[in-house]
């Protein structure tokens, strides 16, 4: 019998790692299955990542965004080469904010951040790029990034992406009126 109690227990804990269900639900389960005794709040706390790896992280972060602006300000390479490069550090951002969003750390918002601004960079720099002479080609592409920002807001539940994307469409249409 106990060992049937395990399995079951075993499988909510995957159902919840794997958001196959609402969460309220598996931690009513499991405090059902363990009769209130459920470790499950210190294993989120030991799965936590450490201080120091935190901080690796973070610097990691900064210099990903210092080097995107080093990269299309500070040298000499082709334009095509910038927007490359650009593009990938926005995908590695993209990828490891992802990742970190995936496994609820506190640190994937700030490469969702980081991912944002450099996306808007990039954006920015190729439509000047291609759009040289024509400002509202330029500026249809910043407005479509706003809504890219606008939906994954709201799909991911983002607040700060949400109010990017809604600021960025509200700013871009007012300079469209002015």
């Amino acid at each position: 019998m106990e060992q049937r109690k395990q399995i079951i227990i075993n499988e909510i804990k995957y159902w919840k790692n794997n958001q196959l269900l609402p969460e309220v639900y598996c931690n009513f389960l499991l405090s059902l299955y363990t009769e209130g005794a459920s470790n499950d709040d210190n294993e989120e706390t030991k799965q936590r990542l450490p201080l120091r790896y935190l901080s690796l992280l973070t610097a990691a972060a900064v210099c990903l965004l210092a080097l995107s602006f080093v990269v299309i300000y500070f040298t000499q390479f082709s334009p095509t080469m910038q927007i490359s490069f650009q593009f990938l550090l926005v995908l590695i951002c993209f990828f490891i904010s992802a990742y970190f969003y995936r496994k609820k750390e506190r640190i994937a918002h700030l490469y969702i951040a980081i991912t944002t601004f450099m996306s808007f960079q990039f954006v920015i720099e190729t439509a000047g790029l291609f759009f040289k002479d024509k400002p509202y080609a330029f500026g249809i592409s910043v407005l479509l990034m706003c809504v890219v920002w606008l939906v994954a807001g709201w799909r991911w539940k983002i607040t700060y992406l949400l109010i990017a994307g809604i600021s960025g469409a509200v700013i871009f249409i007012i300079f469209l009126v002015i």
